[in-house]
């Protein structure tokens, strides 16, 4: 009887890719049309839109915003 566990496409970018793309553009407020465009002249890969705000937003719980903006920590000096 075959594994029902692996079912379905294998994604063009694994999870571990998408981490060091999301550390990669850390703080550069890139909206999700550039990260689109970012993934595309970086690794090759074409993805639609609405499939990065899949990954981003469902998978990776990024935040709604300037979605890579989420980790940068302020500094403030006195």
């Amino acid at each position: 009887m075959p594994e029902t566990s692996k079912r379905g496409r294998k994604p063009k970018i694994s999870s571990e890719e998408w981490d060091k793309i999301l550390k990669e553009i850390e703080g550069t407020a890139m909206t999700l049309k550039k990260v689109t465009v970012y993934v595309k002249t970086t690794r090759g890969v074409e993805y639609a839109y609405k499939t990065v705000w899949t990954i981003l937003r469902r998978k990776k719980k990024v935040k709604y915003g300037k979605c890579c903006l989420f980790r940068k920590k302020l500094l403030i000096t006195e």
